[in-house]
């Protein structure tokens, strides 16, 4: 499994937060200055997916990448783009029942989400 970089985050809002640095996976960037929202579960599913400070919160922003316009992978599907986030999760060390929750919950409601613009509506 291919490995995501360190992330480098700071809070600019109630539950909003910008890299600092960029993130690095295989031949993909997340520039700094990207605004996410971590993983994006709602406050009742938190104990299982808190939006950062878990094992998989790099490939929570990582998947807000692929969601986003501003990734310019205009070719990424929303299936692949979940896919990426379960596999990275996976090599984030988050376990097999909580990654395949995770994923599960985000191919049942993350439909809405697909190809939002992050950076500009919630800059």
């Amino acid at each position: 499994m291919k490995k995501l970089g360190d992330l480098f985050t700071q809070k600019i809002g109630a539950q909003v937060w910008r890299l600092t640095k960029p993130l690095r996976f295989d031949k993909e960037t997340v520039p700094a200055g990207f605004i996410t929202d971590g993983a994006s579960a709602p406050g009742i599913a938190w104990s299982l997916c808190p939006p950062m400070g878990f094992a998989g919160a790099s490939a929570a922003v990582l998947h807000d990448w692929h969601y986003s316009l501003d990734s310019g992978r205009n070719n990424i599907t929303r299936s692949k783009a979940d896919k990426i986030f379960y596999e990275t999760m996976r090599s984030c060390g988050v376990g097999w029942s909580r990654a395949n929750a995770i994923y599960y919950a985000v191919r049942a409601g993350g439909s809405g989400s697909f190809k939002k613009q992050y950076s500009k509506e919630k800059a």
